[in-house]
């Protein structure tokens, strides 16, 4: 385990719970970690990344997983891009995906 990918749990996650109170535009700082494959083993490394909020949808009966649709930048100079998180309320956790980088994501801490 590297240094990020261990600091990566402290944290707070990032749940369907907060999400559903959100409205289409919400705007929220989160972290990501995404494992970087070198010359040696897969190294884990956190990038800051800001999510631009849609909608919610739930993807089964019983709503016990669901996927965010909204928009992401890695840099604030950068154009927001469309992506998908994924969640699995079972294991609360949450996944960013449709982006060039694509890990497990978190809420970063209210500054």
């Amino acid at each position: 385990m590297t240094k990020d990918s261990a600091s990566f749990h402290d944290y707070p996650p990032l749940l369907v719970e907060d999400v559903r109170a959100w409205e289409a535009g919400h705007e929220r700082e989160m972290v990501l970690l995404v494992y970087v494959h070198t010359s040696g083993a897969p190294a884990g490394a956190i990038f800051p990344v800001s999510w631009r909020h849609r909608e919610l949808a739930f993807l089964a009966p019983g709503e016990k997983n669901a996927v965010a649709h909204g928009e992401v930048r890695f840099d604030p100079a950068d154009d927001y891009k469309p992506a998908r998180i994924l969640f699995s309320q079972y294991h609360k956790t949450a996944a960013l995906r449709g982006t060039h980088l694509d890990g497990s994501i978190k809420s970063a801490p209210l500054r």
